[in-house]
């Protein structure tokens, strides 16, 4: 994953069940992150994550970084229609992509170049993106 996060340039879509520590709690990942969230007016980054819970509970980097970030990484809690998926992926530049089609697995596909898998995607983190809205909690806790 860290390989095409590297490779980002402006915009990444992050769909997760709860940001998995072993994927997502990672300095070199959020040095990434921040590196694309200041590389110009472009730049974005959204986060959706189904169980917000573990957020609240845990101390994690990804939520530091948000919070310092906020006009560039937005975070939302999934809204209750989609909460029953079970994949994790990240898509950056609209063309790259990390998938795990189950979140609690660590198998699936890395591709740097996949715009149609890419595509796909985004019209779904889309969909839910626009239904989801941010969990006052996470605002809470800085």
């Amino acid at each position: 994953m860290m390989q095409i996060v590297q490779e980002a340039k402006y915009q990444l879509e992050i769909f997760s069940h709860h940001l998995d520590p072993k994927l997502f709690d990672r300095q070199e990942l959020c040095d990434q992150l921040s590196r694309v969230a200041r590389s110009g007016r472009r730049a974005q980054i959204h986060i959706l994550v189904q169980d917000t819970n573990f957020l609240c509970d845990n101390d994690h980097r990804l939520l530091h970084l948000q919070r310092r970030l906020n006009s560039y990484i937005q975070l939302k809690h999934v809204h209750k229609d989609y909460r029953d998926m079970n994949q994790n992926f990240v898509i950056t530049d609209q063309q790259g992509l990390v998938y795990l089609e189950q979140a609690n697995r660590y198998e699936g596909m890395c591709e740097a170049y996949a715009p149609a898998k890419a595509r796909e995607l985004r019209q779904l983190f889309e969909q839910i993106w626009q239904r989801s809205e941010v969990d006052t909690r996470l605002r809470q806790l800085f």
